[in-house]
């Protein structure tokens, strides 16, 4: 599962945390940016480490190393975000779904105590979505192995 954002250096990433943490061995997250930025937005690091969720390996990178013959294949692609990534992709390899999932968009500007709220919310909202993502495939698998 591969979470993209345009600059992979916040609400893709909670994204990883919380898919890594949640998901179990079934599943793999990643995510990535057209433009990674140059690290993990500092709030960003905050809410995950307040929350348990933060890793060293999580850092902004491209996604255009998910393109290469040799990268993992992804089911799922899912673009964070109320704006779709200019230039992103309309094929990946493996064929993998691809969605949008539109979530507050964690941001700067304002009081630092509303800055902070933003991303609370972004994670929260995250969370919410990727509990529902595991348990419909979680439910998809069990109806498979029925069937």
């Amino acid at each position: 599962m591969l979470f993209v954002s345009p600059d992979n250096s916040a609400a893709s990433v909670m994204a990883e945390a919380l898919m890594k943490s949640l998901g179990g061995d079934g599943i793999r997250a990643f995510s990535a940016g057209r433009q990674p930025g140059p690290g993990v937005h500092l709030l960003a690091v905050e809410v995950l480490k307040s929350r348990r969720l933060w890793r060293e390996d999580l850092q902004p990178k491209s996604y255009q190393r998910f393109l290469d013959g040799d990268s993992p294949r992804m089911d799922f692609i899912i673009v964070i975000g109320e704006r779709w990534p200019d230039g992103l992709p309309s094929s990946w390899p493996g064929n993998p779904r691809v969605m949008q999932w539109h979530i507050t968009e964690p941001s700067e500007g304002g009081p630092e105590s509303t800055t902070r709220l933003t991303f609370k919310k972004a994670l929260m909202e995250l969370e919410t979505r990727i509990r529902l993502f595991i348990l419909i495939l979680e439910k998809d698998a069990t109806k498979s192995l029925a069937a």
